[in-house]
């Protein structure tokens, strides 16, 4: 494998640290939060596959998902949530514009559509105690959906791609272990 990602534990480190001054200057995580988001927008645009690497990276090295965040102040939009809807709005573009989902033709699509029933029946169960605990509880059902994109960009030469995003995440757990 090429040496793509020789910039991956230094930016990791650089993250962290930012993250950490970021935590007491407001201004500097709303900063960052946009920075990342539009560095986001570009790697996704220019290929799918690199969003998908960025949430990767987020979800191991960021436990809750507020490594920065908008508005901390008042809504405090998470950068997590950011990465998935650049990804997501990313993909759902390109796949009007093929007028191709992939993944409606896979041997599992019939086994995320009854999870995914199962989840909204989860939330109708659960809305007796209260619209704003479903919501936290469900909001990470969401990212269920990014099988469809990660099947469209992994779909062919799939296994040496999966092993490079098997790759970031695991530099990226290493490194958060060793802080």
């Amino acid at each position: 494998m090429k040496n793509k990602f020789w910039f991956l534990p230094a930016g990791i480190i650089l993250i962290e640290i930012l993250s950490f001054l970021a935590n007491s200057q407001p201004w500097l995580n709303t900063t960052m939060f946009f920075v990342l988001m539009v560095l986001c927008l570009a790697l996704t645009v220019y290929r799918l596959e690199y969003g998908l690497y960025v949430i990767a990276l987020d979800l191991v090295i960021d436990s809750f998902g507020y490594l920065f965040s908008a508005f901390p102040d008042t809504i405090n939009f998470s950068i997590r949530i950011g990465f998935f809807l650049i990804v997501m709005a990313v993909w759902l573009f390109r796949a009007i514009q093929s007028r191709r989902i992939s993944f409606l033709n896979s041997r599992y699509f019939r086994w995320y559509s009854a999870l995914a029933i199962m989840a909204v029946v989860g939330v109708l169960i659960g809305s007796g105690n209260g619209w704003a605990n479903v919501f936290f509880d469900f909001n990470a059902w969401f990212f269920f959906l990014l099988v469809f994109p990660v099947y469209d960009a992994f779909e062919n030469d799939s296994q040496a791609k999966f092993r490079k995003l098997a790759t970031v995440a695991t530099v990226g757990l290493a490194i958060s272990i060793i802080q």
